[in-house]
This record gives C-alpha cells, sequence and structure tokens, in this order.
C-alpha cells in the first residue's frame, strides 16, 4: 500500500515547476532506486519512462532540472551493482518496455555533448 503512495506521489511532484519540491522529489526516487529497486522493479520503470527520461528529453525542460536528474544518475553510476540491476532488470527483461539502461547511456552522452 505503501509503494502505490510514494509512486503517486513522486508522479506529481516529479513534474513540479517548483524547483524544490523537483528536487526532493528526484532525491526521493534516488532513495528509492538505491534502496527499494528488487521490491520497486516495476514502478521504478514506470517512473523512469514516464517522467525521468522524457524530462531529460524535452526541450522545454530546464538546464537546473536536467542537471539535477544528471546528478542524480552520476551517483548512480558510483554503484556498479546499481547499474548491473538495471541493465538485468530492464535492458535484459522481455517483459520491460524499454531498455532503460541504453537509454540512460545515450541520453547522458548527449546530454553532455550539448554542454561542451
Amino acid at each position: 500500500m505503501a509503494n502505490q503512495y510514494l509512486c503517486l506521489c513522486l508522479s506529481r511532484n516529479a513534474v513540479s515547476p517548483v524547483p524544490q519540491v523537483f528536487e526532493i522529489s528526484v532525491e526521493i526516487f534516488w532513495r528509492t532506486l538505491s534502496g527499494l529497486r528488487a521490491k520497486l522493479k516495476k514502478e521504478i520503470e514506470v517512473l523512469f519512462h514516464e517522467i525521468f527520461i522524457p524530462i531529460l528529453e524535452m526541450k522545454t525542460s530546464t538546464l537546473k532540472q536536467k542537471f539535477v536528474i544528471l546528478s542524480m544518475l552520476s551517483r548512480l553510476c558510483q554503484d556498479p551493482q546499481a547499474l548491473v540491476d538495471i541493465y538485468i532488470n530492464y535492458d535484459c527483461d522481455s517483459e520491460a518496455t524499454d531498455n532503460i539502461y541504453e537509454q540512460l547511456v545515450v541520453l547522458s552522452f548527449t546530454s553532455l555533448q550539448r554542454r561542451f
């Protein structure tokens, strides 16, 4: 039951135009990703697919929003097991909707290219 409320709260607040609310939402998502990824596999996939990846892709997203998400992804990259888990659970799973690991790598690289 708490999982539903957590995901509902994140899905509503992660698109907030208020920078502090957005940043806290990304931080909560990070903590969910780092500590509950085995229990919330499907929910994490939906949040990546529906909210965080589109924010990185949208031209209308602010630089601050993209920076906050890329900073979270940078922390993710410091955890080799998390990277393996994301690859196995989303890119290698035939039931997963998207190749999240692949998308994150491509988006991170293209964001860095645009910046430099």
